[in-house]
């Protein structure tokens, strides 16, 4: 819940849903992102209900939702785990807990900036080559239009 709040402070709402790991799940979490408007990703507590032709489209809608938000937390795990693995997450060993929060922060800023170089890459070097292009073609004139007063000024 406190993740919640601060969710709150930061951007001034609460947000629409929670996609939490299972462990999160528990009855007094639920209850309180509910009092708060909140739905809770997770699977539902108890018993599942029974199909019937009225709500057989309603359970497929919700168990469809609940893979696409599942999948979203699949990919945070992800990230997770490539952060302990390929980045020694799972390694840092500092006295203070502020240079640890420091040095994860690091971590997950290098990770940023990777993903958002490969994902802005092939942007890069479309920019890239239509400078040359670019380049190319007006250098010609460019250098004409230097040069032409002054090959004027030589002939005269």
């Amino acid at each position: 819940m406190k993740q919640v709040e601060e969710y709150k402070t930061m951007y001034g709402y609460y947000p629409e849903v929670v996609i939490a790991d299972t462990k999160y799940g528990t009855k007094a979490n639920r209850n309180g992102l509910k009092d708060l408007g909140i739905r809770y990703s997770g699977t539902s507590l108890g018993r599942k209900p029974k199909e019937t032709e009225e709500n057989k489209e309603i359970l497929k809608a919700k168990k469809k939702q609940r893979q696409q938000e599942s999948g979203t937390r699949n990919q945070i795990e992800g990230k997770f785990g490539q952060g302990k693995n390929g980045y020694n997450l799972n390694r840092i060993r500092t006295r203070k807990m502020s240079t640890s929060e420091s040095l994860i922060c690091a971590i997950f800023f290098v990770m940023n900036i990777i993903q958002f170089m490969k994902d802005n890459i092939f942007v890069l070097i479309l920019k890239i080559k239509y400078l040359v292009k670019y380049l190319k073609t007006n250098f010609a004139d460019l250098i004409v239009k230097i040069i032409k007063p002054e090959l004027s000024l030589l002939f005269q």
